[in-house]
């Protein structure tokens, strides 16, 4: 079984908590674009954004910031 990417991870949490890109982006001051982006795999959000990314989706940071370390 493949783990899922940073993207699936962040889309699903987005979806679990019921908000549009757009909600999601407002709430941590980004770009719906961003949120897209990171979605589909395109970027991966900074420690500063993966912070507040985290906390509203209640993800557990270290992980993710790992998965963004490996990714970059």
């Amino acid at each position: 079984m493949n783990e899922k990417s940073i993207g699936e991870i962040i889309l699903e949490a987005r979806n679990n908590k019921k908000l549009s890109q757009d909600a999601l982006a407002k709430k941590i001051h980004v770009s719906r674009q961003s949120i897209s982006n990171w979605e589909n795999n395109i970027r991966v959000p900074d420690k500063e954004i993966l912070e507040k990314l985290c906390n509203v989706l209640n993800l557990d940071y270290n992980y993710l910031m790992k998965m963004v370390e490996a990714a970059v």
